[in-house]
């Protein structure tokens, strides 16, 4: 594959973990001030609070997650390229293979909602 088929598909998962990054602190922001403002914060929740606090968890996995492989893609790009920068501080690995940390992305975000989806039910 050359460098521009490369780059439009990396372009597309950017965009891809962009969308996680946005509905996962959505679905974060929402859980937390639905607790804490509608339901009211002495309201028990019927379910273990470990699931709740498991999908908050989960769900700041996927937003570092994102953000991590939006990086990670750009250093991948720039590693392919004719002219590539310095490495940096990120292990060869996660840059030779971010898709790595887009899978632990994406199970991350579905692991959050149905522990979100559990715990409220």
């Amino acid at each position: 594959m050359n460098f521009d088929q490369e780059k439009t598909i990396m372009t597309l998962y950017i965009d891809s973990a962009k969308t996680y990054v946005q509905l996962s602190t959505g679905v974060l922001a929402f859980s937390v001030t639905f607790i804490e403002k509608i339901l009211g914060a002495t309201l028990p929740i019927r379910n273990p609070r470990w699931l709740l606090l498991g999908s908050w968890i989960a769900f700041l996995v996927a937003i570092g997650g994102g953000a991590l492989y939006q990086y990670l893609a750009i250093k991948y790009l720039d590693a392919k390229s004719d002219d590539p920068g310095a490495v940096g501080m990120m292990p060869k690995r996660l840059i030779d293979e971010p898709g790595i940390v887009y899978g632990v992305m994406v199970v991350a975000f579905y692991l959050g909602a149905v522990l979100l989806v559990v715990a409220v039910v």
